[in-house]
């Protein structure tokens, strides 16, 4: 940045520098105290005349320009000549210079005729209208991110800081120059992530006096500010930070905690901080809770867990006290890669001192569903069997060899098998044994390691190289390879060289670390896409299961003639068989024996819909034939519609020797996600 020269005058040939300063975001009050007085000082100001207000210049004895109606030359020409004839200049812009301001052009245009510049910063709309809130950004536990954009529009933005790419940070954001494209936001934040109730609040005109707060969440935000009648000059901020204050944010700030220490203060012990007179801000601490763990659930766990369905009160072995303790529903589409915090969690103790740990870490994860057993009545009595199975989560606490030699019988196949960590009775190490991926294990260690202050032992390849692994992600994204063992020369290649190429025709919201994007087939060693793509050969491709299969057909066509027909239907569009997830036709065909013996065949549902299902959407070509022999007037068509969601259609239907086929598309976009 040029540096301004304190001993230059008015009256010297030197160019004067010229100031751009923030001006705030409304309330003439929020500039700056050197904004202030550059502005008292100024000969000439040019201002936002559309965004600051009037009041900030109308007193000033400088010559006023209003920029709202110029072009960038004639700003610079303004600027230039006033500042090589020795004139203060004052280029007032809104909110602070380093956020959406322009400034940029007009500086690069100051260096090129050597005008020196300064640039004071001012306050910006975004933390304004945290002010008005009452409201900090960044809470622990909740986020400690905020991000600062906009929506495309005129003005576009790249496409890796698309909002849908943004969402699922799950940061909070704080939206500018987005409100008149309100309901675009909406739908680009719901499908990148953010859950429908995350709270919105937007603010128009921020600390301006005319100021307009509209509070919401994601899902009905957009009616909320049409109704209000706000189309512009609104800053959109979004997050769970924004919670009401009876949301139990969790963690408070370790800067002022009595236990932690910094530069200024050293940390009571944790005796100490005890004893202290100081009452403890979390209201929901395991502190004031230990005699009253079955009165408080609801405060503690109703709020922070939404997908709580039913609370089951659980004795504790050797525990003495009822807990209550939330059951998590798994969505049945996430069902094949359990996360930890939906696993029951069996303890498992041989020792005194494994008893001990249990049942801290018990205290520590109060929040789980969790068991205590000591290893001979788990083992001894063969209550292993009944309670080995995939949603499980078993915690050994003891020496590793003890507990192959317990499990070996049990063990059936990575899709079947539950997690299995061990852990030394001291806590020291948390090593995932079994179903590190799928069955959540490694999630699991990594979580125990934490409460216990331990360290966690993962040794699957792509977790300690922090790549994704592939099979976890393919079943969560509902892809499936061509061959499931592509999926381990995959997996290699990925573990081996750090990165796959990835081509996708495919909208993507993001990819997974390890894959790297391509747009040209040929170089992809990973291809991700529901077509045929022969020409190229991938270590493995996947294919999204997005596609619906509408049929109609005559009464006892031939398995064999539909299987045909079905296959030169995909060939001739280039549409993989394992792109399809469901068949769909009209109910009364429940008992049509080539649509059940396809359906078994290629290992796919089959959706039934009624006539009345059938009619409600509109079809181009209706068929009397058809509204005369089942009711409907179509058939392959509304019912590919219907068994997507009422999404698009991709193909429309086409007739075959008495079959009638349509292809239905469901909404799809890739994600990094992997539970």
């Amino acid at each position: 940045m040029s540096k301004i020269n304190p001993t230059t005058t008015r009256g010297e040939t030197e160019a004067m520098p010229i100031a751009f300063v923030g001006a705030g975001p409304g309330d003439t009050a929020l500039i700056t105290l050197k904004g202030h007085q550059l502005l008292q000082k100024a000969d000439v100001v040019i201002y936002t005349g559309s965004l600051v207000p009037k009041d900030l210049v109308s007193h000033l004895s400088a010559v006023i320009y209003n920029s709202a109606g110029m072009t960038l030359e004639q700003v610079i020409s303004i600027m230039v000549s006033a500042a090589k004839s020795g004139r203060r200049i004052v280029r007032l812009h809104t909110g602070d210079p380093a956020i959406y301001s322009a400034i940029q052009e007009q500086i690069k245009c100051l260096r090129k005729e050597n005008i020196p510049f300064e640039v004071v910063p001012g306050v910006t709309a975004g933390f304004a209208a945290a002010a008005v809130l009452g409201q900090e950004l960044t809470i622990p536990g909740i986020t400690q991110t905020v991000i600062f954009s906009r929506i495309g529009g005129r003005t576009p933005v790249p496409p890796s800081e698309e909002l849908s790419r943004l969402a699922k940070i799950q940061a909070t954001l704080v939206l500018y120059l987005s409100v008149g494209h309100i309901r675009l936001v909406q739908e680009t934040l719901l499908a990148g992530g953010y859950s429908s109730d995350t709270p919105v609040v937007v603010i128009e005109k921020v600390s301006w006096p005319t100021q307009r707060v509209v509070r919401g969440e994601l899902e009905n935000i957009a009616i909320k500010v049409e109704q209000a009648g706000i189309s512009k000059t609104a800053v959109i901020l979004v997050g769970k930070v924004l919670s009401e204050p009876e949301y139990p944010h969790g963690k408070r700030s370790l800067l002022y905690d009595p236990e932690f220490s910094h530069g200024y203060r050293k940390g009571l012990s944790h005796s100490n901080a005890g004893a202290s007179s100081e009452p403890p801000l979390d209201c929901y601490s395991s502190a004031n809770n230990k005699g009253n763990r079955s009165r408080d659930y609801n405060a503690r766990f109703t709020a922070p867990h939404r997908n709580v369905s039913v609370y089951r009160v659980l004795q504790m072995r050797g525990g003495g006290y009822a807990d209550v303790l939330p059951v998590l529903q798994v969505p049945d589409n996430k069902a094949d890669a359990v996360p930890c915090e939906r696993l029951r969690i069996i303890f498992v103790y041989l020792t005194p001192g494994g008893r001990a740990l249990a049942h801290r870490l018990s205290e520590l994860l109060s929040n789980k569903e969790i068991l205590i057993y000591s290893y001979s009545e788990l083992v001894g009595d063969q209550l292993i069997k009944k309670l080995w199975q995939r949603g499980t989560g078993f915690v050994f606490l003891m020496a590793a060899g003890i507990v192959i030699r317990a499990i070996a019988p049990l063990l059936k196949n990575k899709l079947d098998d539950p997690a299995v960590v061990v852990m030394d009775e001291a806590g020291h190490h948390a090593v995932s044994l079994l179903s590190g991926h799928l069955g959540g294990a490694n999630e699991l260690a990594g979580m125990l390691a934490l409460k216990a202050e331990g360290q966690a032992v993962i040794t699957t390849a792509s977790d300690t190289l922090g790549l994704v692994a592939l099979d976890i992600w393919a079943r969560v994204q509902d892809m499936v390879p061509d061959d499931r063992a592509d999926l381990k020369k995959a997996s290699a290649a990925l573990v081996a060289s750090g990165s796959l190429k990835t081509y996708t025709d495919c909208r993507v919201h993001s990819l997974p670390a390890g894959l790297v994007e391509v747009y040209d087939p040929g170089k992809a060693r990973l291809i991700i896409s529901p077509h045929l793509i022969p020409e190229v050969k991938p270590i493995l491709h996947l294919y999204p299961r997005i596609f619906a299969l509408g049929i109609g057909c005559n009464r006892d066509t031939p398995s064999q003639a539909l299987e045909r027909a079905v296959e030169e239907f995909l060939k001739r569009h280039k549409i993989s068989p394992k792109a399809l997830f469901t068949l769909a036709s009209i109910d009364a065909k429940k008992d049509e024996a080539c649509l059940l013996a396809l359906a078994q065949k290629w290992d796919l549902d089959i959706r039934f819909f009624t006539a009345d299902q059938l009619n409600t959407v509109p079809v181009k070509e209706p068929s009397h034939y058809a509204m005369e022999a089942v009711g409907a007037y179509g058939v392959a068509e509304p019912s590919a519609i219907l068994a997507v969601d009422n999404g698009g259609l991709r193909f429309q239907k086409e007739k075959t020797n008495g079959i009638t086929l349509a292809l239905g598309e469901r909404a799809f976009a890739l994600t990094e996600d992997q539970i």
